[in-house]
């Protein structure tokens, strides 16, 4: 996901942005998984929200590519796509989802959860300014082996 992306600072940026925008807490947990389905997904578990989005790197050919590109991840992580609010935007079943376009269905967020925790990319972010300005206060983590069992 995160490791190995060619826009890993980008994405690791607007997670520190949304952190200093929104976090309430000095550390905070993101977990990034792409599914065996082939969605990518984003909890962050003290901001109590989950994203459906892409890891795919926004590559154009010409042009000011660097710039949209950072333009891209921003919009995807805070912007354009609405993360859902686990307090507010779950319903209890398919029908209440149904009855509610913003709404998803409490088990499937429940699975997707679950599969971002034991399977995802652990990201921990720290409120606030980093000490050097321009470089993120962020950290790389992979869950322990022994969580995955």
């Amino acid at each position: 996901m995160i490791e190995g992306n060619p826009q890993k600072d980008m994405i690791l940026a607007n997670l520190q942005k949304l952190v200093d925008r929104d976090g309430k807490l000095e550390t905070n947990h993101f977990f990034l998984l792409r599914r065996k389905d082939g969605c990518d997904w984003i909890f962050w578990r003290e901001g109590r929200r989950l994203w459906d989005t892409t890891f795919e790197p926004y590559i154009e050919e010409k042009g000011a590519g660097e710039v949209r590109a950072r333009v891209v991840w921003e919009l995807r992580l805070l912007g354009s796509r609405d993360p859902v609010e686990l307090d507010s935007d779950v319903a209890n079943n398919e029908v209440e989802a149904r009855n509610n376009r913003f709404a998803m269905p409490k088990a499937k967020a429940d699975e997707i959860i679950f599969d971002c925790v034991l399977n995802g990319e652990l990201v921990e972010i720290l409120k606030g300014p980093s000490i050097v300005p321009g470089i993120p206060s962020w950290t790389l983590q992979q869950p322990a082996p022994s969580a995955r069992n």
